[in-house]
């Protein structure tokens, strides 16, 4: 009798643990359209499920599918949406009641023309094209063209740069509600060409402010440093609205904008160095209210700090971490943020093969996402705590999608979801990063049957504390949605 009680207890133990870890959920059918579209990205999710979209080419100008999933990924219905030629999907969003995106058409002899399309939610009836404008530009150059949407799709934004009086380059920008009525308009110069100017980040908030970060390359000349970088930002508001410039002292690697709603206040972060390749620290600004106003602030790692993230801990002397790009500022409820770093690294490798008996040599590119970053920061700017997260990701060109970490913010800390060795082909790994400084590991799928890799950077915070992203297993593509264990 008690050895019946005992197996009972067991038996309850296993299926409680069994419950416990079920903080994921797959789709319950493969994409239906997998066989004429090879990329996948979520739209986001609504109080009617979770809506995804299979695509061809690079601003879905072959045309796209959107799938429409319940909460629990099982499959309702998708259709299959056709464009016209010369014509590219700048991004998607969802309302109550429709799913829209906006496009550009390119004509001849005339400026681009902006369009906002619908569908009703159940993806039913005919999809309604609304011309809302054209844009100040003729031709269609992606690179010079920004698109960012407010987390809630209440309102979107365009950014444009251009060239006007052969020496300065305009920032035009717009913001529109989610039915395309423009509710307010930017313009503002640059003493300085367009083939110089580039887009770094471009971020609308909540609150109807924008900021477009641009970087401005000086030609070389003979006296030239070798810091020919400048680093502008525009901000759009209804206070004020104009470029301004971000002095630093060193070399831009990477920038990073977000706007923290709690404390109403954007944040600006930029990685910098003394070359493209070894960090020295960051520059920190925030920009709040009229109260708070403007703050800037510059830091260096300092020698713990660097050897951490470089993995030269037992080092004497300080070595500066190398190849780090910056991925993501998260903004803490306390006043301060978390950083995230990943390190990047392209290898060429020479490979000799054999043609009829005779050698042959050639370049072989490898990209490498190697360690995770991650600098706790207070409310002044100041890195309190450096840790790094041991990764390992090798791949071609070819299947470089596969590498990287994609996150999302839950309660309990912020959560990394990636691949933890490409060469396993198998296991995915969940890092949960808690406020207290603590990381916890997870393996949320590991299999010797399958084949389990996912596309961090195609995934997307669709609901807070939940995060959906594509999953290849077995040569299928599958929807993964990552929730919190706790």
């Amino acid at each position: 009798m008690k050895k019946g009680y005992l197996l009972f207890w067991i038996f309850l133990t296993i299926l409680s643990f069994d419950i416990h870890a079920q903080y994921y959920t797959l789709s319950n059918k493969p994409q239906l359209t997998q066989k004429k579209h090879f990329y996948h990205t979520v739209v986001g999710e609504n109080g009617y499920g979770v809506f995804t979209v299979n695509y061809t080419n690079d601003y879905f100008a072959g045309g796209f599918s959107i799938e429409r999933y319940d909460s629990e990924l099982g499959f309702q219905e998708d259709r299959v949406f056709n464009l016209p030629k010369n014509a590219y999907v700048l991004d998607f969003y969802l309302t109550d009641s429709q799913i829209c995106w906006v496009s550009v058409v390119r004509k001849r002899r005339e400026n681009l023309r902006l369009y906002l399309n619908t569908v009703n939610i159940d993806l039913t009836g005919e999809v309604h094209s609304e011309f809302i404008g054209n844009l100040p530009i003729k031709n269609w150059i992606p690179e010079d063209i920004k698109f960012s949407k407010a987390w809630e799709n209440s309102q979107w934004a365009i950014a444009i740069l251009r060239e006007v009086q052969g020496d300065q380059t305009t920032i035009w920008t717009q913001i529109r509600d989610a039915k395309g009525a423009i509710i307010n308009q930017y313009t503002d110069t640059l003493d300085s060409k367009l083939a110089y100017a580039a887009f770094g980040n471009f971020e609308l908030s909540e609150n109807g402010e924008l900021i477009a970060v641009v970087r401005i390359l000086k030609p070389r000349s003979l006296f030239a440093s070798s810091n020919r970088e400048q680093l502008y930002f525009f901000r759009g508001s209804k206070v004020e609205s104009g470029f301004r410039e971000w002095n630093l002292n060193a070399q831009v690697q990477s920038t990073e904008v977000v706007y923290d709603s709690k404390c109403e206040r954007w944040l600006l972060v930029a990685l910098i160095g003394e070359g493209p390749k070894e960090s020295l620290g960051y520059s920190w600004i925030q920009i709040g209210d009229g109260q708070t106003g403007f703050q800037q602030a510059d830091f260096e790692f300092s020698d713990m700090q660097a050897k951490i993230l470089d993995g030269e801990i037992k080092a004497k002397k300080r070595k500066n971490p190398m190849n780090y790009v910056l991925r993501r500022v998260v903004p803490r409820h306390d006043g301060g943020a978390l950083l995230l770093l990943e390190r990047y690294i392209e290898l060429k490798q020479l490979e000799t093969y054999y043609i009829n008996g005779i050698p042959q040599t050639a370049t072989k590119v490898l990209y490498n996402y190697n360690e995770i970053g991650v600098l706790m920061i207070d409310s002044s700017g100041f890195c309190d705590t450096a840790m790094r997260i041991n990764k390992e990701q090798t791949a071609a060109p070819a299947t470089a999608y596969l590498l990287g970490f994609g996150s999302f913010v839950c309660e309990d800390g912020v959560h990394l979801v990636y691949n933890d060795d490409i060469s396993k082909n198998n296991e995915i790994k969940e890092v949960i990063i808690r406020p207290d400084a603590e990381l916890e590991e997870h393996i949320l799928l590991n299999s010797d049957n399958f084949y389990n890799v996912v596309v961090p950077f195609d995934g997307l915070e669709s609901e807070y504390c939940t995060f959906t992203l594509p999953l290849l297993r077995d040569k299928q593509w599958f929807w993964m949605q990552v929730k919190s264990r706790d």
